[in-house]
């Protein structure tokens, strides 16, 4: 077998691999220090070629590779699933080319495995095999045929606890392929405009994969909205709302599982007269980026801001550092956009005057220490939270639950037991509305809609 043999790509394929391993990288600096799992659906051979250039890059799974230079608690299992039995065979020979050439300390095939087999008639076994860790789950189908709705849901409802609260230890970043449903809308207005009594079966067979791939969403009633020549007509600002129609819809089925979901445009890059120049072209597909964790937004934010007003790109290589370098430097890791925000101590003064009553001291330290928390979702178990402070239960929290500052909850135990977990709810200190983030457009969602705020 050609252990050479890679997948070719458009230019912008770039941009989702750097946003990829820049978060690969703070994902993994952040939760290295427990269980931890990246599912890696649609694998590839592992390396990419990009059209018209010879060197290769990293795919998906060999970016995943790189995190265990930095395992040493041997904490991180990756799951590499490719259906294609030819890139499955490569991904095999590429992964052991690649430990043994960068020697990368894996001591065991159960840190990685591969298997040779389509993602959706194994994610049910692969999800109940990582219910003790921190999971990302990536999906990066070649087709929206192999991204069924039905599927995608058994990975999204994790984002919910089996006692009915958001979790934080589901990532979810999925390829929403515009330009492949655009071809499929073409083939359902063409079928709509067909006058014989007898119309195309390959079109109907489309739209059987559109009704599978967009499930519980009307995507017809939202298509019928606009003129059947919309695409010959080339008439990009009614594209434009259409397609930001469908995906908003689309990812409104996500909040019911998780509390922030970000979308990314990634455009094509057009030619121009000089050879190393690109410009910006049409929407090729989005990411979408699920979390219930909020730090993690500003995380993936880097990566897609720096592309998202882009209009040139150049193939020159640049001598500036890359955002790869910035996320392997350790050091620069959390070296973010500051803005100007509110501290901890300003929000617990605002608080006392919303309640118009002063604190006690040791009411302050509870709230400070769960705000400290936001690695678990601003909160602790009982036991963290009365061991660290010497108190009983009947001391200061009663107040603190009575104020609705905090609210308790039950939590499953990484060994198994059902503990009360107290976390902060109040909106003074906490931001617990869901949002949604379009490129630029931010949304509120209040009772199923979406309030644009940005």
């Amino acid at each position: 077998m050609n252990n050479e043999r890679n997948l070719i790509f458009a230019e912008h394929t770039k941009e989702k691999l750097e946003s990829l391993k820049y978060y690969y990288n703070l994902w993994f600096y952040i939760v290295k220090g427990q269980k931890c799992y990246i599912i890696d659906c649609n694998a590839g051979t592992g390396y990419n070629t990009i059209k018209n250039q010879t060197k290769k890059l990293l795919g998906s799974p060999l970016l995943a590779l790189e995190l265990f230079k930095d395992d040493k608690k041997r904490n991180l299992t990756l799951y590499l699933v490719e259906k294609e039995q030819d890139n499955y065979e490569a991904l095999r020979n590429n992964c052991i080319k690649y430990i043994k050439e960068n020697d990368l300390p894996i001591i065991s095939d159960k840190e990685i495995l591969i298997y040779n087999l389509d993602w959706s008639s194994i994610i049910e076994d692969i999800i109940d095999n990582t219910l003790d860790g921190i999971r990302l789950f990536f999906l990066d189908p070649y087709a929206i045929k192999s991204l069924p709705w039905s599927k995608l849901l058994l990975l999204i409802k994790k984002g919910v606890s089996e006692y009915g609260y958001r979790e934080s230890g589901i990532e979810i970043l999925v390829n929403w392929a515009w330009h492949t449903i655009r071809r499929k809308l073409g083939k359902y207005y063409s079928y709509k405009n067909h006058k014989s009594m007898t119309k195309d079966l390959s079109a109907l067979k489309e739209i059987q994969i559109l009704d599978d791939f967009f499930g519980p969403v009307d995507w017809k009633k939202i298509v019928d909205e606009f003129p059947n020549n919309i695409f010959k007509a080339k008439k990009d600002d009614k594209i434009e709302e259409l397609r930001d129609k469908l995906i908003i819809a689309y990812v409104k089925e996500f909040f019911k599982y998780f509390k922030y979901v970000k979308i990314h445009s990634v455009f094509s890059r057009k030619k121009t007269k000089q050879d190393h120049i690109r410009v910006r072209g049409k929407v090729k597909y989005f990411l979408i980026f699920a979390s219930n964790y909020q730090p993690a937004l500003k995380i993936i934010e880097r990566p897609f801001e720096k592309y998202r007003n882009k209009m040139i790109f150049s193939t020159l290589p640049k001598s500036q550092t890359s955002l790869d370098d910035f996320a392997s430097n350790t050091n620069e890791k959390f070296k973010l956009k500051k803005k100007t925000k509110i501290t901890i101590e300003d929000k617990i003064n605002n608080l006392e005057q919303k309640l118009e009553k002063d604190l006690f001291d040791k009411s302050k330290e509870i709230i400070r220490f769960l705000y400290d928390r936001k690695h678990y979702d601003f909160g602790c178990f009982d036991f963290a939270l009365l061991n660290e402070f010497g108190i009983k239960e009947n001391q200061y929290i009663p107040f603190l639950i009575e104020n609705e500052i905090i609210n308790i909850r039950q939590k499953k135990s990484r060994k198994g037991s059902i503990l009360d977990y107290y976390y902060l709810c109040h909106p003074i200190l906490v931001d617990r509305n869901d949002y949604l983030f379009l490129d630029d457009k931010k949304y509120l969602i209040q009772n199923g809609d979406y309030i644009k705020i940005q």
